[in-house]
């Protein structure tokens, strides 16, 4: 079992083909089938050994066609999102929610950016972001920038069960990624009855097909304008 895309992929496909042993990949990002690691070494060597694999594994339908189009891939191909067990959920009044809420690492393609032009654009509304540092350079560019933005406060990594009780206090859970699969921080809102907000991506079109949150048009004012219209009686 294969789960992203490097050297250790390239590795294991090869001594797949030598052992004559069957090799599942079960892709944990869209980056790993979209073709944009045709620019490192090990992503040539992948797109030539591809044909070797057994069984794709992927998290939404859209990245099954992704695969399709960029490697002409024609093996089995499973959707398997991700799951999480169903508990009884105590879902808190509007009144009690009191902020917007984002979370993830310190990564180009997380885009916390947006979300710091999100918080800027409405200055009455409050911000909280869980960020955890994986890029330096961006960690610290985004906390340089956070400073400059009164209405947003920023929490370093913390243990995930208390990770969880943000979502209980959020108005909506905010994703400005520009790639995913399908993200664990998506069901870990909804277990607590929290709905998302999304810049652009639609997650096989869950959230406007199950009336779960608004998808906006891939702009910042998508999300301010959205955000101004929320009063309690919607």
């Amino acid at each position: 079992l294969a789960k992203s895309l490097g050297w250790l992929t390239v590795e294991l496909i090869i001594i797949k083909i030598l052992l004559r042993k069957k090799l599942v990949f079960r892709s944990s990002h869209r980056k790993n089938i979209d073709g944009s690691a045709d620019i490192k070494p090990y992503g040539k060597a992948f797109r030539i050994l591809i044909k070797h694999i057994d069984h794709f594994l992927i998290q939404n339908k859209e990245d099954e066609q992704i695969l399709i189009k960029n490697y002409s891939f024609k093996g089995p191909i499973t959707h398997i999102p991700n799951l999480h067990p169903i508990k009884s959920i105590q879902v808190k009044k509007f009144t009690e929610r009191k902020h917007f809420l984002w979370i993830g690492r310190s990564e180009l393609i997380k885009n916390p950016d947006a979300y710091l032009e999100i918080a800027k654009s409405l200055p009455n509304e409050s911000f909280q972001m869980i960020l955890t540092e994986t890029n330096k350079t961006v960690y610290n560019n985004t906390l340089a920038k956070a400073m400059q933005i009164p209405n947003i406060s920023i929490i370093n990594k913390m243990p995930h069960l208390e990770v969880l009780e943000y979502f209980s206090y959020a108005r909506y859970f905010i994703t400005t990624s520009l790639g995913e699969g399908f993200p664990n921080v998506l069901i870990e809102s909804f277990s607590k009855g929290t709905p998302v907000l999304s810049l652009h991506i639609d997650f096989d079109h869950m959230i406007t097909e199950e009336k779960v949150g608004f998808v906006g048009d891939g702009s910042i004012q998508s999300i301010v304008a959205f955000i101004k219209s929320i009063d309690e009686s919607n």
